[in-house]
């Protein structure tokens, strides 16, 4: 018998809000300690509260609901009951996509791969972001081989569609938009503040983008498991 989890679209939303609460709470204390009073001795608070340190609990947090995702849609895949309207295929393949991602945060992957880019004198700006565009066209390429898919996604499951596209905007505008505003603050102490707040905006809405992505795999994979028609459960959330 698939392993099932059973939970209602309220339960799903107040895990989210909770998971919000705590990037709040991180990108609080990254201000606080790092941008407003960096003066003060904080001691193991100082390496731990680092949002783009690669040994902190915000980058530990964000690995882990990268993988949460991904763990989600593999068991979304164990217990679809509606293949007809999403294949398992595509639901192992985002399943991969996520736990990737969950491995390039906690391996800090795309600074590794920007830095031997750059010794081949390939940038995106300046001498930075090599890895946006490597990962631009593994990304389009993807949405071009998962079109029917996802033509599929927002056709029967339009709600859970739409909030997942959200998660994505907001993840993308973190990690590529304020990774790409933060370039000319970069290695001068006169815009340090600004650089560091760029990094809070980057990595905050990171980790909101993927809560929001992680509430739509919730919802995405409780219809799955139902052998209910999917329109009919869109009218339902709505009700």
């Amino acid at each position: 018998m698939p392993l099932s989890i059973p939970y209602t679209d309220l339960q799903a939303k107040r895990v989210i809000y909770w998971l919000i609460a705590v990037e709040c709470g991180f990108a609080l204390a990254y201000v606080v300690i790092h941008i407003w009073l960096p003066e003060l001795t904080w001691g193991p608070f100082l390496p731990l509260s680092d949002l783009g340190g690669e040994k902190s609990l915000p980058t530990w947090f964000s690995v882990v609901q990268l993988f949460a995702v991904g763990a989600l849609l593999f068991l979304a895949a164990m217990n679809n009951r509606q293949k007809e309207y999403l294949s398992n295929f595509a639901l192992i393949v985002a399943g991969l996509v996520f736990t990737s991602l969950s491995a390039d945060e906690g391996a800090q992957l795309h600074e590794k791969l920007d830095r031997h880019l750059g010794l081949l004198r390939i940038s995106f700006v300046g001498e930075y972001g090599a890895w946006i565009i490597a990962y631009a066209v593994l990304g389009l390429l993807g949405v071009a081989l998962g079109a029917k898919h996802l033509i599929s996604v927002w056709r029967h499951f339009k709600s859970v569609a739409v909030v997942g596209l959200v998660g994505a905007v907001t993840y993308v505008v973190g990690a590529v938009g304020f990774e790409i505003a933060s370039f000319p603050f970069r290695n001068s102490k006169d815009t340090l503040t600004l650089n560091l707040a760029a990094v809070t905006f980057e990595e905050f809405l990171e980790m909101a983008g993927v809560s929001i992505i992680l509430y739509a795999t919730l919802i995405l994979a409780n219809r799955l498991s139902t052998t209910r028609d999917p329109l009919r459960c869109e009218s339902l959330a709505h009700s």
